[in-house]
């Protein structure tokens, strides 16, 4: 103090920084491997707190090793200039191995507890070393009360309704307590993709000593779907597809939507008007609040070859889950008697090399007659061509006076028709002979995958009749009524097949 005035002052004691690292006793380990493991490099600032932690980070390394008696000594010597020397004494000791593990609990402990409704169980594990290299583990547990399911609820489905979500779980009311059913549960909802995976979550409340209320968290996101597609054709030349796709809909509400119905809106075309598909379906997945699916699909497809329509269908399909419930009336069966299995032959087929080898023959054979019908459609266009030059030529001239007899005029006008007509039956027979190569690849197609539909009708009916199932329907065909996951034989099949 100075008068009145006052002066502070500060002294800065900066930390050192490491010059050398020294480190003796490491027989098991490389020096490169324990700075590695603590993360101390040359230059670095050191203090006495990450001595410490170096100790105790070492230490731990070599517990988790198997090296449980190791110790570690770090000391630090400071030069003038502020330059720490390190040096790390370790002794290892020897390595550990579990000679015998002791259970002392109130019951068998050799099914896992979380999934027997123990969910406030918990277990103390007491070590002891009985030789230079060898530990007892004893692991005390005590499993308190089974814990059983009480309220299921909800949070953040904002469009999708309880319902739709109820039918997922396997968390019922009820049932004992299971960490299983809580995970299956999530991944169903999940499945569904109407939630956003990230913020997909659960809340636990106990609410007395013996039952738990759950809660799961959701956020919702649209699942609706519009896709969009260009292409090439070698019949119908540029083709493209449009289709809109309401993964949760909900026909009674069809604004707000929530019901996990499925509606779909779809259109192919091609270039010029050649083709044109347009398809609705509706899905209901579960017919009044059972596992039987509804479903139909009403399309219409026309193909114009040269302004012609040579092909207009139009068909309704609806798969009825009635239809089936008939069946197994007429058969003498009840619903819960009859078993009942899908299968998607579609990812069989693609599965067998055989059917893989047929569908890269197709894909030759297809090549070369696309290469024909572009020689074909190049000829045509020559002939085209030919015909505008001869025409505008002619008519070039008529108007200047140097074709003027009737004669001569008469047998412009027939020569002009003469190509007119060769280059539209050219067009009509290339049009013909485009459709008799679609007709000509499907037959072929049919005739080689036979045998292999045969054979893998032949693998359904063995493993139907060994898991003693009634009816097995295939998901690739629309004939699918209803599909439980747990019902698909699919894999089944390919592990007979194989």
């Amino acid at each position: 103090k100075f008068g009145s005035d006052a002066y502070l002052v500060i002294e800065v004691a900066e930390y050192p920084r490491i010059e050398s690292i020294e480190i003796t006793g490491n027989d098991e380990y490389s020096k490169k491997d324990l700075e590695a493991k603590v993360n101390m490099v040359k230059g670095e600032v050191i203090s006495d707190q990450k001595l410490k932690d170096i100790e105790y980070n070492l230490v731990k390394y070599y517990a988790d090793e198997g090296y449980p008696l190791a110790t570690v000594k770090a000391d630090m010597l400071v030069s003038a200039s502020n330059e720490a020397r390190i040096r790390l004494k370790i002794n290892e000791g020897k390595s550990l191995t579990v000679r015998n593990i002791n259970n002392e609990s109130e019951s068998d402990i050799s099914s896992t507890y979380l999934d027997n409704g123990y969910l406030a169980f918990n277990a103390d594990i007491d070590e002891k070393v009985v030789s230079e290299n060898k530990v007892d583990l004893k692991i005390k547990v005590t499993e308190n009360n089974p814990f059983k399911f009480g309220l299921v609820n909800f949070d953040g489905n904002d469009k999708t309704k309880d319902k739709v979500l109820r039918r997922e779980l396997y968390t019922v009311p009820g049932d004992f307590f299971t960490k299983s059913a809580v995970k299956r549960s999530l991944e169903q909802l999940r499945a569904l993709n109407y939630f956003n995976p990230e913020k997909l979550s659960q809340d636990i409340q106990l609410a007395n000593d013996s039952t738990v209320n759950m809660k799961y968290l959701v956020e919702e996101r649209s699942s609706d779907q519009f896709n969009a597609s260009v292409g090439y054709s070698g019949s119908f030349g540029i083709t493209g597809s449009l289709g809109l796709t309401f993964n949760n809909f909900d026909i009674s509400e069809p604004l707000s939507g929530g019901a996990g119905q499925i509606l779909n809106f779809n259109w192919q075309f091609g270039e010029g008007g050649t083709y044109r598909t347009f398809s609705i379906g509706f899905t209901e997945p579960w017919l009044y609040n059972t596992p039987t699916s509804l479903g139909f699909n009403i399309y219409d497809t026309r193909q114009n070859y040269s302004r012609i329509i040579l092909l207009k269908t139009s068909a309704i399909k609806m798969a009825l889950v009635l239809a089936a419930f008939m069946i197994l009336i007429g058969a003498g069966k009840t619903y819960s008697q009859a078993k009942v299995a899908y299968v998607d032959s579609e990812v069989i087929l693609k599965q067998l090399p055989e059917s893989q080898k047929i569908q890269k023959d197709m894909e030759a054979m297809q090549k070369i007659y696309l290469d024909t019908i572009g020689v074909k459609e190049a000829n045509l266009k020559t002939m085209a061509e030919s015909f505008k030059a001869r025409y505008e030529d002619a008519q070039k001239k008529v108007e200047s006076g140097q074709i003027k007899g009737e004669a001569e005029l008469k047998a412009l006008n027939d020569e002009i028709q003469n190509l007119q007509k060769e280059i539209q039956t050219e067009g009509e027979a290339l049009d013909i002979y485009k459709q008799k190569i679609q007709n000509d690849l499907l037959a072929k197609q049919q005739e080689l995958f036979k045998p292999v539909r045969d054979k893998v009708t032949k693998a359904i009916e063995d493993v139907a009749k060994d898991m003693k199932i009634n009816f097995v329907f295939d998901k690739a065909n629309g004939a699918l009524i209803y599909g439980d996951k747990d019902s698909d034989i699919t894999f089944k099949v390919l592990d007979k097949l194989k």
